[in-house]
């Protein structure tokens, strides 16, 4: 009788499971498309990337091995520095590209990965659907499968290497200040964890194409206007950001016909590019 009742249970969970797939298609494909399939958003995701997690490490409060507490403040200036070294994304690019792993930034990265630093990349949440992707792909033409093959592990290697320069950086930046390998590619991967997602995460994501990164850096974001550190800083930035919009708003002036400003007028995404 149990086993009838488990086989049931998982018949069910596999009849779900592959209800969300396909309901989830065409989010998942718009999400890939607008993202990996589009050079330029590496590249704008890279320096987000490094402002959002730099920001977060700046609140976190983490200790040696000796109970010394690290500087994390300057730990995520020093991440900055790092992030903006050319040679940095040039190796990263490398270690995609060319046979040649041997660069400094390059050892550095397999270490990180060694220690747990996998599933801090942007393009992390893409890593099921790619290989459903695959599976779909080798069941088609065999030229038509082929080229799909050659785009898809150029797009994957174009990204990755943007994507890994942030997290990299910050464990860098955590050995610099005494942590040990793993505790820093833990602290690094914990600033933002794409693989860590709750069991409602499939529901939401078939509805919402962006859901995990917004519930990542959601939950990230909680974390850090905990601490006085990360209120401080948020409260600089509102003012900031205040500011900027009002002298925006000042100069682009009001659209004579609907008689509202046009930055007003202007779409969310369009205005927090």
């Amino acid at each position: 009788g149990a086993d009838v009742m488990g086989a049931l249970r998982k018949e069910n969970v596999d009849d779900k499971s592959r209800f969300l797939e396909i309901m989830s298609l065409p989010t998942r494909a718009f999400a890939y498309a607008a993202t990996q399939l589009n050079p330029t958003f590496s590249v704008v995701n890279l320096v987000r990337d490094v402002w959002e997690r730099s920001e977060f490490l700046r609140t976190r409060d983490l200790r040696l091995g000796n109970g010394r507490k690290v500087d994390s403040t300057r730990a995520a200036r020093r991440m900055i520095t790092l992030a903006r070294d050319p040679q940095m994304l040039k190796d990263m690019l490398a270690n995609q590209w060319t046979a040649n792993k041997g660069g400094k930034y390059s050892t550095l990265l397999r270490e990180f990965q060694e220690y747990g630093g996998g599933g801090s990349r942007y393009s992390e949440q893409f890593s099921p659907d790619r290989a459903n992707l695959v599976s779909q792909i080798e069941s088609a033409g065999s030229n038509l499968a082929g080229a799909k093959r050659a785009i898809g592990r150029v797009v994957h290697k174009w990204n990755a290497a943007f994507d890994s320069v942030s997290s990299l950086a910050a464990y860098i930046a955590l050995r610099e200040q005494g942590m040990s390998r793993e505790d820093a590619a833990a602290a690094s991967l914990d600033l933002m964890n794409f693989r860590k997602a709750g069991a409602a995460m499939p529901v939401v994501r078939a509805v919402y194409a962006f859901a995990q990164p917004a519930v990542t850096g959601g939950a990230n974001l909680i974390r850090g206007l905990k601490t006085k550190e990360g209120q401080t800083r948020m409260m600089g930035y509102m003012v900031a950001f205040a500011f900027l919009h009002t002298l925006m708003a000042s100069l682009s002036g009001d659209d004579e016909e609907l008689g509202k400003n046009k930055i007003d007028l202007l779409d969310e995404y369009t205005r927090d590019k």
